[in-house]
C-alpha cells in the first residue's frame, strides 16, 4: 500500500510573487525580453554610465575581455541581488539601471 500524505499539497509557484496586470510589468518571458530591448539603446546605456562615472566591467565586475557567458552570468547574479522585487535598498532602482546599461553596452544590444 502506497503512503499518502495527510498534508494537503501547495499548489506550483505560491511562494513567488505572481504577475499583476495593475503593476508595471510583463506577464511572460518573451514580452520581457521585448521590453528589456525596447527600454534602453546604446546611447542611453553610456549616458547612464557616464552619469555613475563607472566602466561597464566595474559594475558587472567582471574582467575586461571576460567572455559572453561570464557578463551574462554576473549580469543575472546582480540583477536577482538589485531588482527591486528583491531588494527594498532605495538605490536598487538606480543599481539595475546601471547594471541593464554595462550588459547592454558589453554585448552590443
Amino acid at each position: 500500500m502506497a503512503k499518502t500524505s495527510s498534508k494537503p499539497k501547495r499548489p506550483f509557484n505560491t511562494t513567488k510573487r505572481q504577475y499583476d496586470p495593475e503593476r508595471e510589468g510583463y506577464g511572460n518571458a518573451d514580452e520581457w525580453r521585448e521590453a528589456f530591448y525596447q527600454r534602453m539603446s546604446g546611447e542611453e546605456a553610456a549616458t547612464i554610465l557616464e552619469e555613475a562615472k563607472e566602466g561597464p566591467w566595474a559594475v558587472l565586475d567582471v574582467p575586461m575581455g571576460a567572455s559572453l557567458e561570464e557578463i551574462k552570468s554576473a549580469f543575472r547574479k546582480l540583477m536577482y541581488k538589485w531588482h527591486p522585487d528583491h531588494n527594498n535598498d532605495p538605490n536598487a532602482t538606480a543599481m539595475t539601471q546601471r547594471i541593464i546599461a554595462a550588459y547592454t553596452i558589453l554585448t552590443g544590444g
